[in-house]
């Protein structure tokens, strides 16, 4: 049985270079979704989480719960109203790409672009509004065989962000 070393302990050292790559929650519902969108972020190196909308804190319990201790270490803030944090977003350069099950959604396994990422996800139930789409350089889609035609949004940001790390580690 010791033929195999179970890392039990977190690192103690903060990623060297944070990855240019900022998750933007929108009216998301579940506290608990929300915590393992922190949990992944910070596990990708991610550069920020921003919160629009409803969307629980990373103050409130049940976020704290999931994230396991991981908000503490994700820089992160309110944004307010998601049509101002995208228009701030794209003005700092960043390419915004919604994740959401629209019909002319692209493969997310298609090629990234090599430049800072904001992936955009909204409310569990509803998605994103039409009015932010036109805003949205892209829409990408988790490509499904299943007869679901959807991820749970916490399990479709983690999916994205190691898709896109991947992508972004083998350009460099």
């Amino acid at each position: 049985d010791d033929e195999f070393l179970i890392v039990e302990n977190d690192r103690s050292a903060a990623p060297l270079e944070k990855l240019p790559l900022i998750f933007v929650l929108d009216n998301i519902r579940s506290a608990f979704n929300v915590g393992s969108i922190f949990r992944t972020a910070e596990c990708l190196g991610a550069e920020k989480v921003l919160l629009c909308g409803y969307t629980p804190l990373p103050t409130q319990w049940k976020v704290e719960k999931t994230a396991m201790g991981t908000q503490e270490y994700m820089e992160w803030e309110e944004a307010g109203k998601l049509f101002e944090c995208l228009e701030s977003l794209k003005e700092d350069g960043y390419r915004l790409i919604a994740l959401e099950t629209a019909a002319s959604a692209e493969d997310l396994y298609s090629d990234f672009s090599d430049e800072p990422t904001a992936f955009i996800l909204g409310n569990e139930r509803f998605g994103l509004d039409p009015e932010i789409l036109k805003l949205i350089d892209e829409v990408r889609i988790v490509p499904l065989r299943g007869r679901k035609n959807s991820l749970n949004v916490g399990v479709t940001a983690a999916v994205a962000g190691f898709e896109w790390m991947r992508q972004w580690r083998a350009r460099k």
